[in-house]
């Protein structure tokens, strides 16, 4: 069974992932002008489980049944489920209403999961050991999301500040960047011999690559562990050591792009973004915060930007020099506006608020261009 053009994953689900980015980043603005309270923890569940969940799931339900080579490609319930959970997760994202929009998240989870689980069994190709990361992304993420429901119904404390939250952004999110980005960047990016591991595996060799990486997604739970257990610097050197090996071992980022245009340097440059922000946030833990978001803002607001990008031009037909179109000189300077922002505002002080609020505008500003720019070509075939 096909899915109708109109109801692909990624043409409702991008849309709505924008959506998140401005609802979320407009809340600094607001609250510079004193219309709102304090939105720093409504900010980060509609960016971590909105924004990104949208784009996620859009992408895995678009890309993984054509790596699989699955007959039966998405249907349009699955879609629709999503589309009823992260609404219900953005009208109950406020704080009073915690358990309805975690329960609303994982169900979002839940559904993605069942939905990937029954293409994965009609597969007529098996995909690359890399894969090994989204079913380990995705339980992440439902860990984090059954975790942070149970803290707002009272039945559990969490063990670490946001260690919810952080299962999200820093558990299912970078797993998924730091698998799908192996197989899909360096290819982008024109890297020589990119399915290549040196010492490890050759293009096509499974063996040696499944062990690594079972390696490395075990040091990434790992990571949650030594957080749970009271030592979040340690946990924050083994993840930043897990994407390291990722990025530098496996990406290859130290090679330059020497192909695909804007989209190649905008990947190459959010894998560097990625490892630094974790770099960071190992060397300098009491501006974790601050750092954190060179990974997230920087490192993942760039993947998605450039890989979202990406599927909606291939998908849609429209020819890869439609990516410069959408992902024009005044979007890139947006999020470099937002992303230097917000790193200034976790030095400034007293005036934190004021670089809160330019980094929200330049990162709205980013996003709403970007969709402007996506929308016509998110809903007409090339």
């Amino acid at each position: 069974m096909h899915t109708s053009p109109s109801l692909e994953p990624h043409r409702v689900l991008f849309p709505i992932g924008a959506l998140f980015a401005l609802f979320g980043a407009i809340l600094w603005p607001a609250h510079a002008g004193g219309l709102t309270g304090w939105p720093g923890e409504l900010h980060a569940r509609l960016m971590v489980q909105g924004f990104e969940l949208a784009f996620v799931a859009g992408f895995l339900l678009t890309f993984l049944p054509r790596v699989t080579r699955t007959v039966e490609h998405a249907r349009p319930h699955d879609t629709i489920l999503l589309v009823v959970c992260l609404t219900v997760f953005a009208t109950a994202a406020s704080p009073g209403a915690a358990a309805v929009a975690q329960g609303a998240f994982v169900a979002g989870i839940l559904t993605l999961i069942v939905a990937l689980a029954a293409r994965f069994r009609r597969r007529a190709n098996d995909p690359p050991e890399e894969f090994v990361f989204i079913p380990l992304g995705l339980l992440l993420g439902l860990a984090g999301g059954l975790l942070q429901l149970a803290a707002s119904l009272g039945l559990v404390v969490e063990p670490a500040p946001r260690l919810g939250l952080r299962l999200v952004s820093l558990g299912m999110v970078l797993s998924l960047v730091l698998g799908v980005g192996a197989i899909l960047v360096p290819t982008f990016v024109g890297i020589k011999n990119p399915l290549v591991i040196p010492g490890v595996a050759a293009p096509h060799a499974r063996s040696g690559r499944r062990v690594l990486h079972a390696i490395l997604a075990l040091a990434l739970v790992g990571a949650f562990v030594l957080e749970a257990r009271g030592d979040a610097r340690a946990g924050a050197i083994l993840r930043a050591g897990v994407a390291l090996a990722m990025l530098l071992w496996v990406w290859k980022i130290w090679n330059l792009p020497t192909r695909a245009g804007r989209t190649g340097w905008i990947l190459w440059s959010a894998g560097w973004l990625v490892g630094a922000g974790l770099v960071a946030m190992a060397a300098w833990p009491a501006h974790t915060i601050g750092w954190m978001h060179l990974t997230l803002l920087g490192g993942y607001g760039l993947l998605t930007m450039g890989i979202g990008t990406r599927v909606l031009v291939t998908h849609g037909g429209h020819g890869v020099e439609a990516e410069g179109a959408i992902v024009d000189p005044t979007v890139l300077a947006g999020l470099a506006i937002a992303l230097v922002a917000r790193i200034a505002a976790e030095y400034a002080g007293e005036g934190m608020v004021t670089w809160l609020a330019v980094s929200g505008g330049a990162w709205c500003l980013a996003w709403a261009v970007w969709l402007a720019r996506a929308w016509p070509r998110l809903r007409t075939q090339g």
